[in-house]
Order: C-alpha cells, then sequence, then structure tokens
C-alpha cells in the first residue's frame, strides 16, 4: 500500500553503512546482514501482533481501544495482514495490508456527504425487479452521513519503537560479523 512508505523506520547513514558492506565483504556479508534485517522485520511484526492482542476481547464481548493506544483485536484482520517484505537485500519493510490500517495508525477524518439509494420493487411472488437503472417507483431514497472522525490507534510505530535497539543490536552484530570474516 502507498501508505507502507511513511510507516517504515530509517536507520541514519543506512546507504553509507550500504555501499561500505558492499565494497568491504561481498555478496556473502550483504546476505548475512539481509537476513538480520529480515529477522528484526519479523520482530517487529511480532511486536504488533502482541499490541493488538494484549488484553483484546473477540465477538461479543469486543471493546474498542482508547484513542492513543493500540486497537483491540476483534476478528485478526489487522493482525493477520502484517507483512514482512524485502524490496532489495538491505531493505526491509514492514507493513499491514488491511484497508483500515491507516486509518487505525494516523487516525481519519471524513466529511460529510449526502448519496442516493435506492431498493428494487417486489414483483410477483416477492421476486425483485428492477426499474429505471434501479429506482422503485417511489424513486432514490437520500441517505446522509455526518463527519466522522477517527482518532488514531497506532500499533505499528509503538511496534517498531519497542523493538528498535533489539533490531539495531542484531543488525550491529551481523555487520561486525561480516567484516570481521574478510
Amino acid at each position: 500500500a502507498a501508505w507502507a512508505e511513511s510507516l517504515m523506520a530509517r536507520i541514519t547513514g543506512g546507504d553509507k553503512v550500504s555501499a561500505r558492506l558492499r565494497g568491504m565483504a561481498g555478496r556473502e556479508a550483504v546476505d548475512l546482514v539481509g537476513k538480520a534485517l529480515f529477522v528484526g522485520g519479523d520482530m517487529i511484526k511480532a511486536e504488533a501482533g502482541r499490541l493488538l492482542t494484549e488484553g483484546s476481547v473477540s465477538g461479543k464481548g469486543h471493546v474498542a481501544s482508547l484513542p492513543g493506544e493500540p486497537p483491540n483485536e476483534d476478528t485478526g484482520h489487522l493482525r493477520s495482514n502484517i507483512r514482512v517484505a524485502q524490496p532489495g537485500p538491505l531493505h526491509v519493510q514492514v507493513s499491514s495490508e488491511a484497508e483500515y490500517a491507516a486509518a487505525l495508525e494516523y487516525g481519519s477524518k471524513r466529511k460529510a456527504r449526502v448519496e442516493a439509494i435506492s431498493f428494487p420493487r417486489r414483483g410477483a411472488g416477492g421476486i425483485a425487479e428492477t426499474h429505471l437503472g434501479g429506482l422503485s417507483k417511489h424513486g432514490p431514497v437520500r441517505r446522509e452521513f455526518g463527519d466522522s472522525t477517527t482518532a488514531e490507534r497506532p500499533y505499528m510505530r509503538p511496534a517498531m519503537n519497542n523493538k528498535r535497539k533489539e533490531v539495531v543490536a542484531l543488525v550491529r552484530k551481523a555487520v561486525t560479523h561480516a567484516t570481521r570474516k574478510r
């Protein structure tokens, strides 16, 4: 998703480290550090899942989380759509592909709108008949949606922040190991 770019962690000086690593130790070192980055991504994914499920109740007893807190899991859709991808050897992305992931992470605002909807007319035997492009003999019904604001309920950013030190230590260890092998 396009918004996933805004959730990515940035390591200061990552480009310099990447270029230095490629020049120093070759493909084997890049592979080793790439694996460490992917493991780090998995750690962030697991932490996001933990934040979503911690204290949550699914189904009838579900209670939405308070604004500013990670969302309480209900169906598991958000958690099951968190992905770790590695688009390049030294580049890892952790994102959720759930359609409402960004709205939960950053909050959302919807302006009021009006839309016309129509219902099919019932014909003989209760079978729905469509007349005049879906309009019943009574015409369209106007339905109004008011303004809506959803406060942010971040889970990816806290997951990244909670695991940052561990991931950085893991990657540093891999870089050190890769550069010593040379």
